[in-house]
């Protein structure tokens, strides 16, 4: 398993009764843990950064693994008697556990992931591939009809998600994500940036382009409708506010449209920025509520066209 914390607790365990029962009976084990020393049991990790932990065992033999390396064996029978097996908690009461948690059931507080459990005993080799296949991007490649073959990219660790793309002209597009998971820059074919800001629901606040350079960069910035006391208003998520990138800042109102939306999510009154000289076309695609019909309109300074 993986696993990330700053603070004592158990990450596997075994016992006879529940995590949360008051006074649990004898015979359950912390099998793996992380004591208030700080080490885990038995070696150390609470440095708040992901670690890799496997713990193997071979009839009277255990290994325990950090990060793809041995860290320490014990000997001794391996009695598999308990009824339940715990992940983020168990009893570390039943006995002096070294540098145990304070509490009772020593519940975990932090992150854990990629949970595996095997009927076979994992070697060495077996847990550095594991912990390796961290940093093993990789590839798929697309064959079109004209034998033209695109090269994406994907990072595993985080769910999959597309590091790169290769086009058969040999241009790469790169992307960056931020704590979210939501994209915040992409670097394309010709060296040229676009970096986004993005909000806890992934919405693009801002989006700014640089063609030239840090001299040459333009910002566009959104706005959005949020009911928090509704989180199924059909509203939520569409854009109130965009300012156009000829924008000096979030706050400059020289070239921002406006949208308003009924109950039902329908875009109701779209207002054009108040901008000097001729504005540039815009196209609007509004929905009659009434009719339940669409229409396509062109606004170009004050005139509306249907």
């Amino acid at each position: 398993m993986w696993f990330k914390t700053s603070t004592a607790g158990v990450l596997y365990a075994t016992g006879n009764d529940l995590p949360g029962t008051a006074n649990p009976g004898g015979g359950a084990m912390p099998v793996l843990y992380v004591g208030t020393d700080g080490k885990l049991y038995g070696h150390f990790w609470n440095g708040n950064a992901w670690q890799h932990v496997a713990l193997a065992g071979d009839g009277d033999i255990q290994s325990l693994y950090l990060d793809g390396n041995l860290a320490g064996t014990a000997t001794g029978p391996i009695d598999n008697i308990d009824r339940y097996d715990f992940l983020g908690a168990g009893k570390t009461t039943d006995q002096a556990w070294p540098a145990r948690p304070g509490n009772t059931w020593g519940c975990f507080t932090g992150s854990i992931g990629e949970v595996a459990f095997y009927h076979r005993v994992l070697d060495s080799a077996s847990v550095a591939n594991h912990y390796s296949a961290k940093v093993a991007a990789y590839a798929v490649r697309v064959t079109d009809p004209a034998t033209k073959v695109t090269t994406y990219t994907y990072d595993p660790t985080p769910g999959g998600r597309l590091v790169s793309t290769t086009t058969p002209t040999g241009g790469t597009q790169v992307r960056g994500y931020d704590t979210g998971g939501y994209v915040n820059r992409i670097i394309d074919e010709n060296g040229h940036t676009t970096t986004f800001a993005n909000d806890a629901r992934g919405n693009v606040l801002s989006r700014t382009t640089c063609r030239d350079g840090a001299l040459g960069c333009y910002t566009q910035y959104r706005s959005y409708y949020l009911n928090t006391s509704d989180p199924l208003d059909p509203r939520n998520d569409k854009v109130t506010e965009d300012r156009d990138p000829r924008s000096e800042s979030a706050t400059d109102n020289r070239f921002l449209p406006t949208y308003s939306y009924t109950p039902a999510g329908d875009i109701a009154t779209p207002r054009r920025a108040q901008t000097k000289g001729p504005p540039a076309m815009r196209v609007v695609l509004a929905r009659l509520q009434a009719s339940r019909s669409y229409f396509v309109a062109f606004i170009q300074a004050h005139v509306l066209v249907r």
